[in-house]
């Protein structure tokens, strides 16, 4: 399922204060729904052969998605104390590209550490586009780093 975050924020707004409101957007969209799946919905008791087309129709409408692109982040895992994670050392990810999002931006957290990898369609996306974006990731990181010490 997706959550749609918009920047409700002021652009000079402190980044704890961002984050903030990240977090109460999350938050809110788990509370409301937006980020749940209904267990049973009148198209899941139609055959995949008539079922299938109409959810395809539907998402392929421009108004369904107005994401920019995609983030996904794995943070609360369950069971991530377990044996299966203890010799986990670094998580990476390929992220699912589409050409509606030539960029995907995949997370995980475990122990307190967050990994995040930048997948890209090189043919949707130049060297210049993928350079400016990592600068603007860099400085970010640099400016948190100051507002958190």
């Amino acid at each position: 399922s997706r959550i749609r975050i918009y920047a409700r924020y002021a652009a000079a707004a402190p980044l704890l204060d961002k984050c903030r409101q990240v977090r109460r957007q999350v938050d809110w969209c788990k509370e409301h729904g937006e980020w749940a799946v209904p267990l049973s919905h009148p198209l899941t008791r139609l055959p995949a052969w008539a079922g299938t087309p109409l959810l395809r129709t539907y998402l392929k409408r421009p108004w369904v998605d107005v994401a920019t692109g995609v983030f996904s982040h794995a943070e609360r895992w369950e069971g991530q104390h377990d044996a299966l994670f203890q010799d986990v050392e670094k998580i990476e990810f390929i992220g699912q590209l589409h050409q509606r999002y030539p960029l995907v931006l995949n997370a995980a957290t475990l122990r307190r550490q967050t990994w995040l990898t930048f997948t890209w369609d090189p043919g949707l996306l130049n060297d210049s586009d993928i350079q400016k974006l990592v600068a603007i990731y860099q400085e970010q990181i640099a400016l948190a780093q100051r507002e958190l010490q």
